[in-house]
């Protein structure tokens, strides 16, 4: 994680790690794109499998934040 963040701050890395960052993310599905438009974007099948897991995933719900009893008595007086 450390190495990430030092090369995206620019940071110069060796060769090697610069180009086991890459395969690892290749792995992960990320394809990178040369010429016109350079940047990256996920491959096909990366983006198959994650529309099938995100299918077939229960929704998840954002638990509501919840106030001790001292904030609401503190409201109330407002």
């Amino acid at each position: 994680m450390d190495t990430v963040v030092r090369f995206e701050r620019g940071e110069q890395l060796k060769d090697r790690t610069v180009e086991a960052i890459q395969h690892a993310l290749e792995a992960g599905g990320v394809e990178f794109t040369n010429g016109d438009q350079p940047g990256v974007r996920l491959t096909k099948e990366a983006t198959a499998q994650f529309r099938m897991s995100a299918r077939f995933s229960k929704p998840t719900t954002v638990p509501r934040p919840t106030r001790s009893k001292t904030a609401k008595a503190n409201q109330r007086k407002d």
